[in-house]
């Protein structure tokens, strides 16, 4: 068991959270090691009276080869391999990738990848930089690797590996791979419209907020104090702003106090009017109209919050707000540091409601109860009485939209939009990673069909789930700030250092674009010129402005130049060394830029406000 050993002091080092599990995964009947006619052993799989071998059973190295050879690899390219087998296959194609590659190898069968481990030398690739492993239920988690390695920006160069065999013997669990895939594509393309979309806003408001938590409660608070209690006949409510919500609204009168009520902020009015005071209000979208908060009681409200909610509803007055989200990396360090916890992230699907949804789950709550959630244009309107008059007139604003169709739970055909789609297929995706954990309830009574949530009425279900009292709005309204008065100082302080972080930042810069510029010169003198000590020297500055501890902020101002630098990139396969230098060094004067307006906002946002 020589090789199991080596292969398990690699994994202690690189993958430790999957030791415990690791040794109580035993052999399989179905996984069968065979010898090559070369003298190699080759992997088989028995499915279906058939024995199907992973690899070549003449020459397994030379097979590996050949299937290395379908691909041509490309700089900045991330490779989704699907299968491990022996490894052979997997280390071809590693052999061709240089340092800006990245391999992600998800192995679907953990007694194979056992297996492997025991028979196979696997180190050098479970200690290689350029690879994450995945194996459900023992190494990693797919959503987040996904999210880590798929941008916006990769979108063209990503590309799909599948291992003999694997097609065949774990078609369902690629096509969840391939879907969690696309999902990341789709995802990406949706965050940077919408950062995009937002402009210079959306560094203002995280500077603001990057102050304002200081004096308030975050999530991780509020599910320490919650796991006090048991929530197991608890429901969380969540309320949306779909039109059906106006047939059953009154009925939520019922469950205060017997549920945790999160009202996403496009609903409020409704809910206000309806004298329904709600637990939380979730308010992230930084272009809420303020329709959503005029003429409304905003008085003792609890909110949860993010970098992108809008900050003058929460200086109206004084409000008890929770925070979730992540700021920057500076930020999560110096919480990390100051109180002992970096800000819990809410994973989203793109709205308030899925925002809701994880938040609910992230505090512990094992039912989940959805009204309001039609995502579809329910009898022709498009949502909640109290916010349509938001959207202007309801016939033109879903003239607006890209229609298309989803089934109700009755079976008939309703219009929604490409996004609401978009949101229901997060739903659907979310419940199915939750089955056995959390329960999910659609109390909307209309719209569109949420698969894996139960259809039921919603004054049945609070008459049978709400039965239990707990007074969760006074246990967070009694939640003292994340920070004591003196952390707070401190916080602040270190806040206001970040003027001096950005002197260091535009030096490096402009010392870095001087680089450059030099290296461009002597390109157009000597196209020839022998530059590459230069081009190590450029790199590790390049590195030193990325991770400088407030590049985050700064690249908040460049958003559009660096989707547009790095789409060059990943485009332009023949792009010249002349090329790369001149595009990077265009983007660090939108980096100089960035800078003077970061200094702007710093002081009206970080500083004064």
């Amino acid at each position: 068991m020589k090789l199991l050993e080596e292969n398990k002091k690699a994994l202690e080092a690189n993958y430790p959270e999957c030791m415990e599990k690791l040794q109580q995964v035993t052999t399989a009947d179905h996984i069968h090691i065979y010898p090559a006619e070369n003298g190699d052993k080759v992997i088989g799989i028995e499915k279906d009276q058939h024995l199907w071998y992973l690899n070549s059973r003449l020459d397994p190295d030379y097979a590996a080869n050949i299937y290395a050879d379908r691909y041509q690899t490309r700089i900045f390219g991330t490779y989704f391999i699907f299968g491990l087998s022996d490894g052979r296959h997997i280390r071809k194609i590693l052999e061709k990738c240089d340092n800006t590659n990245q391999l992600i190898v998800y192995e679907p069968d953990i007694q194979l990848f056992y297996q492997a481990c025991c028979q196979f030398p696997l180190k050098d690739l479970l200690e290689s930089e350029k690879i994450i492993f995945y194996v459900p239920n023992l190494i990693g988690s797919i959503e987040k690797i996904v999210s880590k390695t798929v941008s916006y920006m990769n979108r063209t160069i990503l590309e799909m590996c599948v291992l003999p065999g694997y097609d065949f013997l774990y078609r369902e669990d690629y096509t969840k791979f391939e879907d969690e895939i696309i999902d990341g594509v789709k995802e990406s393309v949706v965050t940077q419209n919408t950062k995009l979309a937002i402009g210079r806003k959306y560094p203002q408001y995280t500077l603001y907020h990057m102050k304002n938590i200081i004096y308030h409660s975050d999530c991780e608070q509020l599910r320490r104090k919650l796991a006090e209690y048991d929530l197991s006949h608890i429901p969380a409510i969540i309320v949306s702003a779909g039109p059906s919500l106006d047939k059953n609204i009154n009925e939520l009168k019922k469950a205060q106090g017997k549920a945790f009520i999160i009202v996403v902020d496009a609903a409020l009015r409704s809910v206000i009017k309806a004298g329904i005071r709600p637990d939380m209000v979730y308010s992230v979208d930084y272009k809420a109209p303020d329709y959503f908060f005029e003429g409304i009681d905003l008085r003792g409200l609890i909110w949860m919050c993010e970098r992108s909610s809008k900050p003058w509803i929460l200086q109206q007055m004084d409000q008890k707000i929770f925070y979730s989200g992540y700021f920057c990396t500076y930020y999560s360090v110096l919480s990390l540091k100051t109180i002992g916890y970096a800000l819990p992230v809410v994973f989203t699907g793109g709205s308030v409601s899925t925002n809701a949804f994880t938040l609910a789950c992230y505090l512990g709550f094992q039912k989940i109860i959805f009204t309001g959630q039609d995502l579809a244009f329910t009898n022709g309107v498009s949502h909640t009485k109290g916010a349509i008059g938001a959207f202007g007139d309801n016939k033109n604003y879903i003239k607006s939209r890209y229609i298309v169709q989803v089934e109700s739970a009755d079976g008939e055909l309703l219009d929604t939009d490409f996004q609401m789609w978009g949101y229901k297929h997060w739903f659907e995706k979310s419940i199915r990673a939750l089955i056995g954990k959390v329960d999910v309830i659609n109390a909307t009574e209309g719209g569109a069909n949420i698969e894996g949530a139960e259809n039921r009425k919603l004054s049945d279900v609070i008459a049978q789930e709400c039965t239990e009292q707990l007074d969760i709005y006074e246990i967070a309204r009694n939640i003292p700030p994340a920070f004591t008065k003196e952390q707070q100082l401190e916080m602040a302080t270190e806040l206001n250092r970040i003027r001096d972080y950005l002197t260091e930042l535009r030096e490096l810069t402009e010392r870095s674009i001087e680089k450059q510029e030099h290296l461009l010169r002597l390109l157009g003198q000597n196209p020839a010129a022998d530059i590459k000590q230069d081009l190590i020297e450029m790199t590790k500055n390049n590195d030193a402005i990325g991770t400088h501890v407030i590049s985050e902020l700064v690249a908040l101002y460049t958003l559009k130049e660096e989707y547009e630098s790095g789409e060059s990139i990943c485009v332009e396969e023949d792009m010249g060394t002349a090329e790369l230098i001149e595009n990077n060094r265009n983007l660090y004067k939108e980096y100089l830029k960035a800078m003077d307006l970061l200094e702007e906002d710093i002081e009206e946002y970080l500083i004064k406000g």
